[in-house]
This record gives structure tokens, sequence and C-alpha cells, in this order.
């Protein structure tokens, strides 16, 4: 009786120890998960880190870059002088150190844009009347000046709010963009050295002015 005891004994010690060597495991098993998502995190805070003080600000800088180097781009294209063909005469863009008189030049509507033979108003920013007809532009005009061209037909210059500039001609009615570029800020007409006038760009890198070729 004893021995059977003694045996029943042994049976539930390894019992014991095979159910605690399993919970051993399975405690093991879990400290080693933890450790795991412990270490994912911990590389995924770094990597986040490394991005944004780093990485991150190399990218604004880089886009800083390519933004400047556009704007350069958008400036040297308005010199472009194969860029302005009006009602197919060629003209060019000249600097000019002048103080002009923009503001004067901004549309104002139901005014008459240098009224003379021709009656040409503004009814909204889009819509105007030359002479009685209905004109209708692409978008908001808000800076105009007039310019004499083929057998002195009378013609306009009309600069957007985007930096669009197109012509009108009063006679032919007929409009045409002739330059889009955001550098351009507004038009004007003055007088030139020899007192001839002339129709001025403002430019974030200056006055032009446009002359025939």
């Amino acid at each position: 009786m004893y021995i059977q005891d003694n045996d029943y004994s042994k049976g539930e010690l390894k019992m014991n120890e095979i159910q605690n060597g399993v919970k051993n495991k399975k405690g093991d098993t879990v400290k080693v998960v933890l450790i795991i998502v412990l270490l994912i995190l911990l590389i995924a805070s770094m990597s986040f880190t490394v991005y944004d003080k780093f990485i991150k600000k190399d990218n604004t800088v880089n886009n800083q870059q390519t933004e400047e180097k556009d704007n350069i781009k958008n400036d040297s294209q308005i010199e472009n002088k194969d860029d302005l063909i009006v009602n197919g005469e060629k003209y060019e863009l000249i600097d000019i150190n002048a103080d002009v008189d923009f503001d004067s030049y901004k549309v104002v509507l139901n005014n008459c844009l240098g009224c003379g033979s021709w009656t040409f108003i503004f009814n909204t920013e889009t819509t105007a009347k030359c002479n009685d007809q209905d004109i209708k532009f692409p978008k908001s005009i808000k800076y105009w000046s007039s310019t004499i061209i083929n057998n002195n037909n009378v013609a306009y210059f009309l600069l957007s709010g985007e930096g669009d500039l197109y012509t009108f001609n009063a006679t032919t009615k007929e409009i045409n963009l002739i330059l889009s570029n955001t550098n351009i800020t507004a038009i004007a007409n003055t007088t030139d050295e020899d007192g001839t006038e002339i129709t001025v760009l403002k430019t974030t890198s200056g006055n032009k002015k446009i002359v025939l070729k």
C-alpha cells in the first residue's frame, strides 16, 4: 500500500512538472512576443523621428529650391522675344527704368477705356462693349493699355489677374492670348524718351516696354 501511494505521488509530481513546463513555455512565448512588439514600436518611432527631422526637412528645402527655379524659368519666359506676336507683327520686351502710373490703367467698370474714336467699356470683369458690340473675355481683366498696330488700327492690351495678356483688335473685334505668366502684375501706357507712347509691363523683375521688332 505504501509503495502504491509512493508511485502515485511520483506520477503526480511528474504531471505537475509537465504542467509547469507548459506554463513556463507559454510564459516565455508571451515574453518573446512582447519583446518583438516593443522592438517594432521602437523601430517605427525611430524611423518617424529620422523622417521628420531629416528627410522631410530635406524635401521641404528641395521643394523651395524647385519653386525658385520655376520662378526664374517663368521670368525668363517673359523675355522670350518670340512669344509676343500681335496681328502678325513681332514685338519684343525691353527693360525700362521709368516711373509708370499703373493704377490709372486699372479696369474700372462702366468707365470708357481711353475713349476717343472708340467706345470700349467693361460692364463686368469679363464682359465689355466695343461700339455697342458685346465682347466676352475668358478671364477677369484687371489692367488695360492701348496701342496702334497695322494700318493705324487700334489695339488694346488686356491683362487678367492671373497674368494672361490678351490683345483686342478694335476693328476686327478679335481677342488673342499672346502671353501667360504670373510674373506679370500690371500694364499701362507711358511716354518713351523720344515722346512716343509705349506700353509697359510691370513684372517681378522690373518694368519692360513692348516695342515692335
